[in-house]
């Protein structure tokens, strides 16, 4: 070939390469921008509470007063509250000076049904203040273990997943902690932070479920799937 055809030719690939790039970049160029404004977009559709004298990322009440404010966190408290009588998880008896009587709570918080945050729910956990617990009078201290899966175990199940080509699925029990029982005496304040509660003078609720917030609640629901059989046939295994 020619020197001067050949350095023509050169000359042409530099310059269709430099077009190619050209266009690559304008391309991604615009795929940022478009990302960027969709982001943005869905930002600004975002629902959000407006609680009174708050800030915008402060969107969660901090007292039952404040929350019965709104429709949508009063509606949570008593769908919380309705779940805790029909599972039985109280009998009110009569209080007398030698029992200790715990504290209730109510904790709120926004449950996050997308990635993106576009659908949330209010959500309202009534719980006991296990800190008033005293040793040996509502708590076993041999019982305070709660049986969770360690990261070890987590990342190699998911490393043989993964390399066996395999799904994964998660499950989820609903007020886990009030299938369990409790084996002691645990008395408790009768809860106000309800629309639906109604005071009873003289009396306090005697726990029969291991509700939110006690120390012995993680170990409770721990024998509670032991008790159960493996839904696939697996023996459970002790470490």
């Amino acid at each position: 070939m020619l020197p001067g055809i050949s350095t023509l030719i050169d000359g042409l690939s530099r310059q269709a390469s430099i077009e190619v790039d050209e266009d690559v970049e304008k391309e991604h160029a615009n795929a940022e921008a478009h990302l960027v404004h969709c982001l943005t977009a869905l930002h600004q559709e975002t629902p959000r509470l407006a609680l009174p004298d708050a800030k915008d990322d402060a969107r969660v009440p901090t007292s039952f007063a404040e929350a019965c404010q709104y429709p949508e966190w009063a509606a949570a408290i008593d769908r919380e509250y309705n779940t805790l009588i029909k599972r039985n998880t109280w009998t009110y008896v009569e209080s007398t000076p030698e029992m200790n009587v715990i504290a209730f709570l109510c904790i709120f918080r926004l449950k996050l049904l997308d990635a993106l945050g576009l659908h949330y729910m209010c959500k309202a956990k009534c719980c006991a203040r296990g800190d008033l617990q005293e040793q040996d009078i509502d708590f076993n201290p041999d019982t305070l273990y709660a049986p969770v899966a360690s990261h070890e175990s987590i990342r190699l199940i998911l490393a043989f997943a993964a390399s066996s080509n395999l799904i994964l699925e998660g499950g989820d029990v609903a007020n886990s902690y009030l299938y369990g029982k409790l084996d002691i005496p645990v008395y408790m304040h009768q809860p106000t932070d309800s629309t639906q509660s109604e005071a009873r003078p003289g009396t306090v609720c005697r726990l029969e479920k291991s509700i939110y917030g006690l120390k012995q609640a993680g170990n409770i629901w721990g024998s509670v799937m032991h008790s159960h059989p493996h839904p696939v046939g697996l023996p459970y295994v002790e470490l």
